[in-house]
């Protein structure tokens, strides 16, 4: 269909530490929404880009440049942030049984199928682009696609852990299922990550300077 309406679903922490294992730090000032429009396909157009994460609290200093980076990605157009939560948690040490806080990441996967549903039910896109290698996701889609059979799900895949290495099937990060289950594939490069940074400075609509973190750079 021409002209058709996209909306893009990214994963953000799934995006996120698939360029961590790659050591890609410099590039995680990254313009979503640019990099969503590299991957629709000819007559359709980003109409809104759902961006999901959760906003970590301790360390200050990793606190810190998420609110920043999260800051300049409100500058974008078409995009809508939305939230899950860290949830304070507790593993014990087998040998000395000394407990080990840690938190993890809540609700992310149920946003996002929420999200996905509710729009394929409200019609409120034609076509919808899922970033994520997540095989949590794989019942909404299922869902959707057995409820709409001619609504379109394509999926845009994290980039690999070895990006010299072109074989699918050596990449476990990436569900099977979900690849399956949507209308068609596509892998997010290196280069294409490189081609889609913010500017190291930022604007916000009261035109206060938001500056890439030195870490990043």
């Amino acid at each position: 269909m021409a002209n058709s309406k996209a909306f893009i679903y990214i994963d953000g922490y799934n995006l996120f530490f698939a360029l961590k294992k790659n050591d890609w730090r410099k590039l995680y000032w990254l313009d979503v929404v640019k990099l969503s429009a590299n991957f629709v396909y000819p007559g359709h157009f980003v109409n809104k880009v759902k961006y999901f994460t959760s906003r970590v609290k301790l360390p200050d200093e990793k606190r810190e440049r998420q609110n920043t980076y999260l800051e300049a990605l409100y500058t974008l157009n078409f995009i809508k942030i939305i939230y899950g939560r860290f949830q304070p948690n507790e593993l014990e040490c087998f040998g000395c049984h000394r407990k080990i806080p840690f938190s993890k990441e809540k609700k992310t996967d149920v946003n996002i199928a929420t999200q996905m549903i509710y729009d394929a039910m409200k019609n409120t896109c034609d076509v919808q682009y899922l970033l994520t290698g997540d095989s949590d996701l794989a019942p909404a889609v299922k869902l959707i696609k057995d409820e709409f059979p001619e609504r379109k799900i394509f999926l845009i895949c994290p980039p690999k852990k070895n990006k010299f290495d072109r074989n699918e099937e050596s990449d476990s990060r990436i569900s099977r299922e979900l690849i399956r289950l949507c209308d068609n594939h596509q892998y997010i490069t290196e280069q294409e990550l490189k081609d889609c940074q913010l500017p190291v400075r930022v604007y916000s609509k009261n035109k206060r300077v938001i500056i890439c973190p030195d870490y990043w750079q």
